[in-house]
C-alpha cells in the first residue's frame, strides 16, 4: 500500500469496508468504523517509518561509498534494492526525483 493510496482512503471507504466486515466470516472480528480508521493510522505511520529507515540506509550506503572510494558489489545492490522498493512505495515519484536531480547535474 502507498502513501498515496493511504492518503485516499476516505469514511465513505471505511463504510464499504465495515459493511463487508459486517456480513462476517465465521471465527473472524468485525472492525467497527472507528478500528478501523485505526488500524489504517497505524499502517500509514508503519508505511513512513519504512520509508523513512529505507531512505536513511540507502543515504549511509551512499556516504559511506563516497568516503571509502573503494567499489563494494553488495552495497551498490543493496542500493539499487532500496531505490526500487522506495519508488514501489511512492508510486514512481522517488525515482522521478532522482532522474529529476540526474539531469539538473548534466
Amino acid at each position: 500500500m502507498s502513501l498515496v493510496l493511504l492518503r485516499d482512503i476516505r469514511a465513505t471507504d471505511l463504510s464499504v469496508i465495515h459493511a463487508i466486515n459486517e456480513a462476517g466470516t465465521p471465527g473472524v472480528h468485525t472492525a467497527s468504523p472507528a478500528e478501523l480508521a485505526a488500524i489504517t493510522r497505524v499502517s500509514c505511520i508503519a508505511l513512513v517509518a519504512q520509508i523513512v529507515a529505507l531512505y536513511f540506509e540507502r543515504r549511509r550506503l551512499l556516504v559511506e561509498r563516497e568516503l571509502t572510494g573503494a567499489p563494494d558489489l553488495v552495497a551498490e545492490l543493496r542500493i539499487l534494492e532500496i531505490e526500487a522498493l522506495l519508488d514501489a512505495l511512492t508510486e514512481g515519484r522517488f525515482g522521478q526525483a532522482l532522474r529529476g536531480a540526474a539531469e539538473a547535474e548534466e
